[in-house]
């Protein structure tokens, strides 16, 4: 008899059924719109920053900071959205970046890694990024969408002689492209949601039967973006 008769049969793990989500208005389930926008946030004689890739969903927006450096090889260590782990060399100081809104809220983000950044209503989650070289890009998405007015786009990098920067987006052309855009699975629209878990913020509301730009709030916060058309 082996030791391991007596022992209990492993445990298999319960499958979730599949099912489908409702419609939330952003990447995973929505054709964005790109926005014409992409500009020189700011440089020095060493390194760019770049804002490009912006794209317009009902729910928020994404957008991309590229960084680039002017040297070939770039200064060294030159990876700024890499991980820190022990043992591994600094970067020469922070870079920092940040939006703000017409509404005076602000979100902040220094290099890797990305946590989660939220005020208010608002929430700024990493997404892919990566590079090498001379050139590094970090992508970020950004619920709700912005209130109309200023956008400001703001970054610092001391260590490569950039002080604090910033170009401002006129948030009417990210407004005007989220309502261009469109479900790819329009019969998601109006699915209840999971009765395990409530709504994430800031997604649209599937009880709404309004313009895809309209977004849940809680109780007593303002709608970023009012419902617009049918």
């Amino acid at each position: 008899m082996s030791f391991f008769d007596d022992a209990p049969p492993p445990q298999q793990p319960q499958m979730q059924e599949p099912r489908r989500e409702p419609w939330r208005g952003t990447a995973e389930d929505t054709l964005g719109i790109p926005v014409p926008f992409a500009d020189v946030l700011a440089r020095s004689e060493e390194v760019a920053v770049l804002v490009s890739g912006i794209v317009a969903f009902p729910a928020g927006f994404s957008l991309s900071i590229v960084l680039l450096s002017r040297l070939n090889p770039p200064p060294q260590p030159f990876a700024p959205f890499v991980h820190r782990y022990p043992g591994m060399p600094e970067v020469r100081g922070p870079f920092r970046f940040g939006l703000g809104f017409a509404d005076g809220a602000k979100l902040f983000a220094e290099r890797g890694p990305w946590p989660l950044m939220a005020q208010g209503q608002y929430t700024l989650r990493p997404q892919g990024g990566g590079g090498g070289g001379r050139s590094w890009r970090q992508g970020f998405f950004c619920q709700p969408l912005p209130p109309p007015g200023a956008l400001q786009l703001v970054c610092e990098w001391p260590a490569y002689d950039i002080p604090e920067s910033r170009l401002e987006v006129d948030a009417k052309v990210i407004l005007d492209a989220a309502d261009r855009a469109r479900p790819i699975w329009p019969e998601d629209k109006g699915l209840p949601e999971p009765p395990d878990r409530p709504p994430p913020p800031g997604v649209i509301s599937s009880s709404l039967s309004g313009s895809a730009t309209a977004v849940a709030r809680a109780p007593g916060e303002p709608q970023a973006r009012p419902p617009t058309g049918p």
